[in-house]
């Protein structure tokens, strides 16, 4: 089987960021913003990448740490569950008989 050659690769990837940050930058961007020099626009696009996928990592973060909290919680009303069940079973089986291990 031959492999087709990638028509959008890392440098059109990063070429399209740029060009969608200039766009946005000279378009919505403030006066100083309109002004800055190609390196500073792509310093800035760098930047905000960068932030972005911090705000990412930490929203992933805290839905872990929630939901491994609500699966701890579920476990351990299971195990309470069960263990009252056990105990009602053998108080309604036992109806007082003390159980000793010989």
């Amino acid at each position: 089987r031959r492999r087709l050659p990638a028509v959008f690769g890392p440098e059109a990837l990063a070429e399209s960021l740029c060009r969608v940050a200039f766009a946005h930058l000279g378009a919505y961007g403030s006066r100083r913003q309109q002004q800055m020099s190609p390196y500073q626009r792509v310093l800035w696009l760098v930047m905000y990448v960068r932030r972005t996928m911090m705000h990412l990592r930490a929203s992933w973060d805290r839905r872990r740490e929630a939901l491994s909290q609500a699966l701890a919680s579920r476990e351990a009303s299971n195990h309470l569950g069960s263990l009252y069940n056990i105990f009602a079973r053998c108080s309604r089986e036992g109806s007082g008989k003390v159980y000793r291990r010989e």
